[in-house]
């Protein structure tokens, strides 16, 4: 086990200042943690490789495009780069299938597997996937990347509601929208933003008037804004908060009566916190993992104690591999994202 971890944390230096987040607790099971930690992220990290296709580096039977994408940020998330360190190539070949999803010619920037279903949160992951390994491409790559980059962005613009939301699709003639695509489209022009890209203000604050719209009088946040649309989840409040986060609404009254309901949420599942998602499990806590790590304290030392375990003893039963009906590749990804968050190398992750 700790030959594993032990890799990780080699990959780790090869970054500065990526250390784990000390948080206060009793150093013994700490470490034990850590070195659990770890090591599911190395064993994660080999399952995904070994899915990849060599010839057109994707990973995945379905949703390509979205599952290679959070693949691909699960080896940048453990330190490793384009083509440098243990995975350094998976990554490269995890870039090349995002940029080639691109040529369609129907939606020319729009990056897509032709025939998916609700492909915009594939390309909304393709374009955040990009941000995250954009600063440290090579020059000719990284122009490459660039112009994905901003064409992904221009699609993202053309696609927008009168609300100010997103919906499934490339185009929305019909002005339809729906929380979890939006929330995910602002990740990514947050992405874009952060590494020098133009993104129209505009875009962002009608985006975040969206999802403060979708937030319920309980604290929870609902599927559309419609007021019809009644019902509301843990995933979507997880990945609504998330998002005000990730804009820097971090004190803000919508966060503030987020994270209160999420934890009544959890209060129904005390020993169990990654049950609180029901449905979408992965989706859930991947944002969960994001939410309680930028209120820090207590609220994430008490989630991470208990889902981190949790969600290693899950990967242990299984052969080191998470499982879901969108596939395991896609599930495994994101728990290992989720492992990942306190280590601190992906942008999103970071306050």
């Amino acid at each position: 086990m700790l030959g594993a971890a032990c890799a990780v944390l080699l990959a780790a230096s090869e970054q500065p200042g990526a250390a784990l987040r000390e948080e206060a607790g009793p150093p013994a099971a700490e470490a034990a943690l850590r070195a659990e930690q770890l090591d599911a992220i190395a064993k994660g990290l080999e399952f995904l490789a070994a899915q990849q296709s060599r010839e057109l580096g994707s990973i995945g039977a379905k949703y390509q495009v979205g599952v290679t994408s959070l693949a691909g940020m699960a080896f940048l998330g453990a330190g490793y780069g384009y083509n440098r360190g243990r995975y350094g190539e998976q990554i490269a070949l995890c870039l090349k299938y995002v940029l080639e999803s691109a040529q369609s010619e129907a939606h020319p920037g729009f990056l897509a597997k032709a025939g998916e279903d609700h492909p915009m949160h594939g390309h909304a992951l393709g374009v955040l996937f990009l941000t995250q390994a954009y600063g440290e491409l090579p020059a000719g790559v990284q122009r490459k990347a660039g112009d994905a980059i901003r064409r992904g962005i221009e699609r993202i613009r053309s696609a927008r509601s009168r609300e100010g939301g997103w919906y499934y699709g490339p185009t929305n003639e019909s002005h339809q929208d729906e929380n979890s695509v939006t929330v995910c489209v602002l990740q990514a022009l947050r992405g874009a933003r952060n590494v020098g890209f133009d993104v129209d203000e505009e875009l962002i604050a009608g985006a975040r008037r969206y999802v403060e719209r979708c937030q319920k009088a309980d604290g929870s946040f609902r599927y559309q804004v419609a007021p019809e649309v009644a019902w509301s989840t843990f995933e979507l409040t997880c990945a609504s908060v998330a998002s005000l986060q990730a804009l820097g609404a971090y004190g803000s009254d919508e966060v503030r009566r987020g994270l209160d309901c999420l934890e009544r949420y959890l209060s129904k599942t005390p020993l169990a916190p990654l049950d609180a998602a029901a449905r979408y499990r992965f989706y859930g806590n991947f944002y969960a993992a994001q939410v309680f790590f930028l209120a820090g304290g207590e609220r994430w030392r008490t989630w991470q104690s208990r889902a981190f375990p949790q969600l290693i003893e899950e990967g242990r039963r299984q052969g080191w591999r998470w499982k879901d009906r969108f596939g395991d590749e896609c599930a495994t990804a994101m728990a290992v994202l989720i492992l990942e968050v306190p280590l601190g190398y992906l942008p999103i992750f970071r306050r």
